[in-house]
């Protein structure tokens, strides 16, 4: 973030999605409101702020709530001001990192964190791109190539 200019440190969307896909489980919300609304934060539309505003300022109902729900409402409530997702595309900052975390940790991760390994720096630089090398079946691509196809900037 700080090669943007960034001086706080913005939350990844797709984990915050999470949080707020459990909120709106226990909210009673069917599985088709909630895969619109996890759509809509993945795009960036919501800040969360607003969206608890909005859906989750009601308490009353929230004490028949799971542990796991009061848990992720009391996550989001603590991170509002690192959730502002529309400001944040508006500035051309990327929100979302879940999805390549989890090519990191399946590619690369798995292979480098057996039992007993050691890695220098240049050790495990080499390994992680002969590991994308070999997993890749396109093209190496830039990280914002494939964040505006995820979330493109509107016209």
């Amino acid at each position: 973030m700080n090669c943007l200019g960034v001086a706080q440190h913005v939350l990844d969307v797709f984990h915050a999605v999470s949080y707020v896909d459990r909120v709106m489980e226990d909210m009673g919300w069917s599985d088709e409101q909630r895969t619109v609304e996890r759509q809509a934060w993945l795009r960036g539309e919501w800040d969360a702020q607003t969206w608890l505003q909005t859906f989750a300022s009601a308490p009353v109902g929230q004490k028949h709530w799971s542990p796991e729900a009061q848990q992720a409402l009391n996550y989001l409530n603590r991170r509002t001001h690192l959730m502002n997702y529309p400001h944040y595309r508006a500035q051309g900052w990327p929100i979302g990192s879940g999805q390549i975390e989890g090519i990191n940790k399946s590619v690369i991760g798995w292979r480098m964190k057996g039992s007993g390994m050691h890695w220098s720096r240049s050790g495990a630089s080499g390994m992680a791109a002969l590991r994308a090398n070999l997993n890749n079946t396109q093209p190496l691509v830039r990280l914002d190539d494939v964040r505006h196809l995820a979330f493109p900037t509107p016209a």
